[in-house]
């Protein structure tokens, strides 16, 4: 039986879709009265993986079905549509060019002409 993480309103967030590959998200909650930092997750880690696998599912959906999507990538022999928040979010070379003046910036375009399509969308994917 899958437990399902609640807040104190007893808010839900399920999503249903899939996603197949690997995606951590490390978060941390600091007391707002102590300033101490404490987890979120209890001990045994069944909410951890619940909340994983909801999270993951949700973002191969918004890539898989480019969901507010808004940046295209253009290969050698493809385009894809990502999002500029998780490539900056996961390679300090998508951040650059996303925070800088950059062409990528303001066309929201980004030409990788030495990568396959494949090869991008399992970068994606990763």
């Amino acid at each position: 039986h899958e437990r399902l993480l609640r807040t104190s309103e007893d808010f839900v967030w399920a999503v249903d879709s899939t996603f197949h590959g690997r995606f951590i998200i490390d978060v941390e909650f600091r007391d707002l009265q102590g300033e101490e930092a404490s987890s979120i997750w209890p001990d045994g880690g069944m909410l951890r993986s619940a909340a994983s696998k909801s999270i993951l599912r949700c973002l191969s959906r918004m890539l898989h079905e480019s969901i507010d999507a808004d940046v295209t990538i253009n290969s050698c022999d493809g385009t894809l549509k990502a999002h500029k928040a998780i490539l900056s979010a996961s390679s300090p070379v998508f951040r650059s060019m996303f925070q800088h003046n950059l062409k990528e910036k303001t066309s929201s375009t980004i030409h990788i002409q030495d990568m396959s399509l494949e090869s991008c969308s399992t970068l994606l994917s990763y």
